[in-house]
């Protein structure tokens, strides 16, 4: 059921990427949910830069040119929500998906307060959270195309 989803965006949804330009970030503690997201991105032909946690995101930050961001809500360190908000003190406006594993509609509405774009529970399902970043990505693809600025 899945895969048929996904191949249907790899040629629909993601027809309207600019896949030249887009790059999603990926920042989640636990390996095997990084790889996984990072081979799901990848299949639809996205580049992928993966961190394990805020600090080491942020250290590379300055050389990377992203599309969106997509964060564990529980890092050590900085978590997703300070982490927004420090995006926020440097000027940094990058669409930021915030996902995890509590089931708190409070914790929802403090991520959306802080600026993220949306906030899905874990486990999430894929095609769900392809369609969310490919709409994320190609926002700002079209963007970069006509006014140079990003959603």
């Amino acid at each position: 059921l899945y895969s048929r989803d996904i191949q249907n965006m790899n040629s629909a949804d993601a027809s309207l990427v600019d896949r030249q330009t887009a790059a999603v970030a990926v920042i989640e503690p636990d390996k095997i949910t990084r790889d996984s997201l990072q081979f799901l991105f990848e299949s639809i032909n996205l580049k992928v830069v993966t961190f394990t946690d805020a600090e080491h995101f942020l250290s590379a930050l300055p050389g990377q040119t992203l599309t969106c961001l997509i964060s564990e809500i529980s890092l050590p360190g900085i978590d997703g929500l300070a982490l927004i908000e420090q995006l926020k003190q440097m000027n940094k406006l990058l669409p930021t998906i915030i996902l995890t594993r509590q089931n708190d509609v409070s914790i929802a509405v403090q991520a959306i307060h802080a600026g993220a774009a949306d906030f899905i529970e874990k486990p999430f399902v894929e095609p769900v959270l392809l369609n969310r970043v490919l709409q994320i990505v190609s926002k700002f693809s079209y963007s970069e195309n006509t006014s140079g600025e990003k959603p």
